[in-house]
């Protein structure tokens, strides 16, 4: 069921080896009866002599692109949950590994790294991979920070998010193991965090999809800030534990494909 309540809308519901050939024509195709083929898999140079891993499915634009939680690479989350890839039988699917993390290359760097590198990192490569804007971003837990900063970064270039479970940001996270020395992609968390809740960028009046699990990290209300200044604003709790994309793929699947469709002319 769907309501409409000033203005907002309501719902209620419910390692693959790392390519040697870096060039965007790089691709590999699966048979008919395993679902969508596979249009890009490779590593990428991202300027400085790193490569960052991206595998895409399917073909289309807007090109949708999903950013996986905090240390989890997004590769070997999409493969590991297959549902996903009905997303890719619309338009162009994609996901990516961040800089220390699955298939790609560890930071260059051993200073702490911020939200702003993690911005860097994924134009850098979408560029280098050719996967051209308009973007749809879906960004699970702590990916849902990554992108919603991405659109404040490059507004031009994405036309919706979906948050998958993204509790707000806290301006004072306890800083007890997380000392961003012992973190694989050298991202500082604690400061990642308070840039989002003191400094967050706006983003463009795009539609923004919010996912809330009943049983995830945070409630509807403390996650209702990402739809702030949405042209389009949908709220959806559903059945789930923390990030649904992996407990309750189809949810995520429903919002992008619902996003879609109303960015259809």
């Amino acid at each position: 069921m769907t309501i409409v309540v000033a203005g907002l809308i309501m719902t209620s519901g419910c390692s693959a080896p790392r390519a040697s050939d870096s060039s965007p024509e790089a691709s590999v195709t699966s048979s008919p009866d395993t679902g969508p083929a596979v249009t890009l898999d490779g590593s990428f140079d991202v300027g400085d002599g790193r490569e960052l891993a991206i595998r895409c499915w399917g073909e289309g634009s807007p090109t949708v692109l999903y950013d996986a939680g905090t240390g989890t690479p997004g590769i070997d989350t999409v493969t590991s949950v297959p549902s996903s890839l009905e997303i890719a039988r619309t338009t162009r699917f994609c996901t990516y590994d961040r800089a220390g993390i699955g298939l790609s290359d560890p930071p260059a760097t051993d200073r702490a790294r911020t939200i702003d590198d993690i911005v860097d990192d994924l134009h850098a490569l979408l560029t280098a991979a050719e996967v051209e804007p308009p973007y749809l971003f879906v960004g699970s837990s702590g990916g849902g920070f990554n992108v919603y900063h991405q659109a404040g970064r490059y507004p031009d270039e994405v036309v919706g998010i979906v948050m998958d479970d993204v509790p707000s940001p806290q301006a004072d996270m306890p800083s007890e193991g997380m000392d961003w020395t012992g973190n694989p992609d050298r991202v500082d968390y604690v400061g990642l965090e308070h840039q989002m809740a003191v400094a967050r960028l706006p983003i463009p009046a795009i539609p923004v999809t919010v996912v809330t699990a009943d049983q995830g990290q945070s409630d509807a209300a403390d996650q209702a800030l990402w739809l702030e200044g949405s042209s389009h604003p949908v709220a959806t709790t559903v059945a789930s534990e923390h990030a649904s994309f992996q407990n309750t793929p189809q949810a995520i699947v429903q919002a992008v494909e619902e996003m879609l469709a109303y960015l259809q002319p």
